[in-house]
């Protein structure tokens, strides 16, 4: 790498940061205000965040055109949103659990699951592609663990 570009650079900020905390609202509407994507259900897994986002508004969007009263949308906007955000942060922890762990059990969890999913990737509950409406129960979970 050249120095000789970095001369005279002078550092432009402040840069804004955040924690990255895994925090929830109870309920992401109240008092006519609706949050959505990250703002709803901070920490979305594997770069979801986006089309969480886009879910959201579309779910909002069909409550508003569902019903004239915009207080029972937007509760019913938080209800939907609720069910596929629970689905996705109890999914989706199964993957860090499997491929990113380390130590002996990691490994041994590994060894075990891996070459099934290899054989049979329906194994492999599909939360990230497929969205939250795949089952997620403690078959699937036995499954894609290969503890069935």
């Amino acid at each position: 790498m050249n120095s000789e570009f970095y001369e005279g650079a002078r550092p432009a900020g402040p840069l804004a940061t955040f924690d990255g905390a895994k925090t929830r609202v109870q309920h992401p509407y109240h008092d006519g205000i609706a949050l959505v994507g990250d703002a709803a259900a901070n920490d979305p897994y594997g770069g979801q965040g986006l089309g969480m986002t886009w879910r959201d508004v579309r779910g909002l969007r069909d409550q508003w055109l569902a019903t004239e009263n915009w207080e029972d949308a937007g509760h019913a906007y938080a209800a939907e949103h609720d069910r596929h955000a629970r689905a996705t942060h109890l999914g989706n922890p199964w993957y860090t659990r499997l491929y990113l762990e380390t130590g002996p059990d990691a490994d041994a969890r590994r060894q075990r699951a891996l070459p099934l999913v290899a054989q049979n990737p329906t194994r492999q509950p599909d939360t990230i592609f497929s969205g939250p409406d795949v089952p997620l129960d403690e078959e699937v979970r036995r499954r894609f663990f290969a503890e069935d």
